[in-house]
């Protein structure tokens, strides 16, 4: 009975192949750290849960998604969304690991561009992207068909509303006076 083939095993072989792995893998993270949002600068000095690019991506879709609410002025407007990006980070590290690991997961296909373009249609990063990019983008998961676009909508716009009304500093802005009586569980 003939023997059934087997490759050849040398040592010349198996050092083809893993300089080919090597390679292949080095590729990769080339590729993905070029396809990456490099231009992304923290907005927080020190972030238990969010990267710089999470910050940036978080800091777009509060000034897109509260435009009508931020006040006008560049100073205000910023300190405004920083205090709702460092609220996400908080509310981040308050939620079960298990959830923690989703948002960091959906934040991570967000930065990158391939994965963000099949969710979102943006191949611009997220530094670069201006407010009417992210509302355009934010208008094509709203409005899309496919459910998994619009529970990314959803999921993002709850997160950035509920970061900006947690904060007793924003309540002004919208005309809250904040609770009639204080006290534990007195809140109204």
């Amino acid at each position: 009975m003939p023997r059934a083939y087997a490759p050849a095993r040398s040592r010349r072989s198996f050092l083809k192949v893993g300089a080919a792995a090597v390679a292949l893998i080095g590729a990769g993270g080339w590729l993905a750290s070029h396809f990456a949002d490099r231009g992304a600068v923290a907005v927080l000095d020190k972030a238990a849960h969010l990267d710089a690019r999470s910050q940036a991506m978080l800091s777009k879709l509060a000034d897109a998604l509260l435009d009508g609410m931020l006040p006008n002025d560049p100073a205000s407007r910023i300190k405004v969304i920083q205090r709702v990006v460092a609220t996400a980070d908080q509310s981040i590290a308050a939620l079960p690991p298990a959830i923690q690991k989703e948002t960091k997961d959906l934040f991570g296909l967000l930065a990158l561009a391939p994965t963000r373009a099949l969710l979102t249609g943006q191949w611009t990063g997220w530094a670069n992207a201006s407010r009417e990019d992210v509302s355009r983008m934010l208008d094509g998961l709203r409005g899309s068909s496919v459910a998994l676009r619009r529970a990314v909508y959803m999921g993002l716009r709850d997160l950035v509303a509920s970061c900006f009304y947690a904060s007793p500093e924003t309540w002004p802005l919208v005309g809250y006076p904040g609770p009639l009586l204080r006290g534990p569980g007195a809140e109204v």
